[in-house]
């Protein structure tokens, strides 16, 4: 009969450790052996280049084609095993070679009875399979075990049957629709080596989604330099004087030299300590690479920052209320997607900021309940006769009308200046900057947003793309349905006004200064009679 899912972890653990002993597989970090130890669905190493990730990586999935292979005479409806390697090119799959040396190579040293009936390693061809074989089920079928490279460069070779373990090959680079669409719903267990990288974001959402839910089963492993015992340290601390140095040259003026983390001259500190506080890993660059850590600093689109990080610095996201905020107008900007998300954003307008206080971020919502949320939301908050300006998305005029027709106060603006992305980022960027006249941001983010906070710190720009202009959008990866609700937002906000002064939409300053403009650019009236001369007195 077959395992229970416990009886195989008992089984599997055992298996680990014989034959990792036997292969002569040593492991150099506690990190690595609760790695290897972990029966989570899907296992996830973070570690800087040339830890040996995609080496630990096989080495985790090689007992369980030898636990699949001594079942055969146990378990009656036992079926053949898939196991896919799944890079972004054939060149990548390191963990190929690992595989094909230790099953096809050195297939004598467990002494276990298979035969070996595909051996193919033809990476250029994107041929590379191995086959081996352990005998006949029950019912007198081939049971076998394959290892099978696909590259996910072509979408048609992940279409196919179920995978019982895939190992997602410098998966930082691999598209997040490899994943989603094709491997989630196929794959039994999964293990993802890859170094940190600010285009994989969707990665870090799923780390720290596992934190909260345990019901994920997914566990994540932070490798350091020491699980490879033949790293080159000597480039290590090239790279790490160059990251100080880097680090040293971005500090603040306002922070004397003197008062700054003394510089690691003895290269004897543990960078991976966080005690220690290294400054070579304060640089995002260095951080990712050497340090295996997930910053999304580098090509952030927008530089908010969550909190004070250095002095005289003032962070963009708050978890109180100002003062100001019970006398603000509430402002609304959306951008609306059925597939893609929709996100609707209220603004508290103070006179020198303004506040992101509640969001709407969601998938899959028509506009008529997305109406509905809207106007639940601004009386949960008790906002009724405070909301004075609602701009939309300019390319849904469907669903702007549709605002407009249940009783919310949209506004007519310029379209054009709406959909200028590269005008509205600039704009927005001068919204985070620091204001001189406060020394604190124009634009803050209260804590109760975290799906916009999350958007904001992991949209980044494209390095693949080259001559790009700010804010254009095959320049950016990630989400943007935020970002755009609050270009709509600043674009469309018009100067600061007293209460005294909005007695009603028509009298605003808005609204004044847009007859101003339509009076500007109106043709001026040209004479078309000469103007009569002054009569002379007669007699003059």
């Amino acid at each position: 009969m077959a395992l229970s899912p416990e009886q195989y972890a008992v089984l599997r653990e055992q298996f680990v450790e014989v034959i990792h002993a036997r292969y002569g597989y040593e492991i150099h970090e506690d990190a690595v052996r609760r790695f290897h130890m972990s029966n989570a669905k899907t296992k996830i190493i973070s570690c800087p280049a040339r830890t040996s990730k995609s080496y630990a990586g096989w080495k985790d999935v090689l007992p369980d084609i030898f636990l699949h292979g001594s079942l055969v005479d146990v378990d009656p409806e036992l079926e053949t095993q898939i196991i896919w390697i799944v890079v972004p090119n054939y060149e990548l799959a390191k963990e190929f070679d690992y595989a094909y040396q230790d099953l096809v190579e050195r297939r004598e040293v467990l002494g276990f009875d298979y035969n070996v009936v595909e051996a193919r390693k033809n990476p250029s061809q994107g041929d590379m399979r191995v086959r081996i074989r352990w005998g006949k089920n029950a019912a007198g079928r081939d049971v076998d075990t394959f290892v099978v490279v696909k590259s996910a460069a072509n979408e048609k070779q992940l279409q196919s049957e179920e995978v019982d373990i895939a190992i997602l090959s410098e998966a930082a680079r691999l598209p997040e629709i490899v994943w989603s669409k094709y491997l989630s719903t196929r794959v039994g267990r999964s293990i993802w080596p890859t170094t940190p990288d600010i285009e994989a974001a969707w990665i870090h959402k799923l780390i720290e989604d596992s934190a909260d839910d345990p019901r994920l089963r997914l566990e994540h492993f932070q490798f350091t330099p020491r699980a490879n015992p033949d790293y080159k340290y000597d480039r290590y601390w090239i790279e790490h004087a160059k990251a100080e140095n880097r680090v040293d040259a971005a500090a603040p003026p306002t922070v004397p030299k003197t008062d700054r983390e003394a510089p690691s001259k003895d290269n004897g500190h543990d960078c991976f300590d966080e005690l220690t506080q290294c400054r070579a890993m304060k640089d995002a660059g260095f951080a990712e690479q050497f340090g295996g850590l997930w910053t999304f600093h580098r090509g952030r689109v927008m530089p908010i920052r969550a909190e004070e990080s250095r002095k005289g610095e003032h962070p963009h996201v708050i978890d109180y209320e100002k003062p100001w905020f019970k006398h603000a107008d509430v402002h609304v900007s959306f951008d609306y997607g059925y597939t893609d998300g929709a996100c609707v954003l209220f603004w508290l307008v103070g006179p020198h900021q303004v506040v992101l206080r509640r969001s709407i971020y969601e998938k899959g919502i028509i506009p008529d309940d997305l109406v509905e949320k809207t106007k639940f939301v601004i009386k949960e908050m008790g906002w009724e006769g405070r909301v004075t300006r609602m701009v939309g998305d300019p390319k849904k005029p469907e669903v702007v009308e549709l605002f407009r027709r249940r009783g919310l106060p949209i506004w007519d603006v310029d379209k054009k200046a709406q959909v200028d992305r590269k005008a509205g980022h600039l704009e927005l960027m001068n919204y985070l900057a620091d204001n001189p006249a406060t020394g604190e941001p124009t634009l803050l983010i209260h804590s109760d947003n975290p799906s916009i906070i999350d958007e904001w710190k992991t949209l980044r720009y494209n390095d693949r793309v080259k001559n790009k202009d700010e804010g254009t959008h095959n320049s950016m990866i990630g989400d943007d349905h935020a970002y755009d609700a609050a270009r709509y937002f600043v674009m469309a906000r018009p100067p600061v006004e007293t209460r005294k002064q909005r007695t009603s939409l028509e009298d605003s300053d808005f609204a004044r200064v847009r007859k101003q403009i339509i009076e500007m650019q109106r043709p001026k009236r040209v004479r078309t009679v000469p103007k009569p001369r002054a009569r002379a007195w007669i007699g003059a």
